[in-house]
């Protein structure tokens, strides 16, 4: 009897990425190289982390300095956590 080989697959777990409301910001209003970080993130099958202080402060910032982006934020939020926010 030979035993069996784990698959890899089956024990992946996906690398948490921590997006500072920075890079948030950058990405929904300047996008270029700052959306690369939220490609990759999608392209590589990465797990997006944000906390809840991360959050209302991109919200707040967009808010005060982007309001037209607003919706567009919201929007991002709600594809990036469809699960909700880890």
């Amino acid at each position: 009897m030979t035993p069996s080989t784990p698959d890899p697959a089956a024990s992946f777990s996906p690398v948490p990425v921590v997006v500072d409301s920075n890079v948030w910001i950058s990405a929904l209003v300047f996008g270029v190289a700052p959306r690369r970080v939220f490609e990759t993130v999608v392209r590589e099958g990465l797990r997006l982390v944000a906390s809840a202080e991360i959050l209302t402060e991109t919200r707040r910032v967009v808010a005060a300095k982007f309001p037209d982006f607003a919706d567009d934020l919201e929007t991002l939020l709600a594809v990036q956590f469809s699960e909700g926010p880890r």
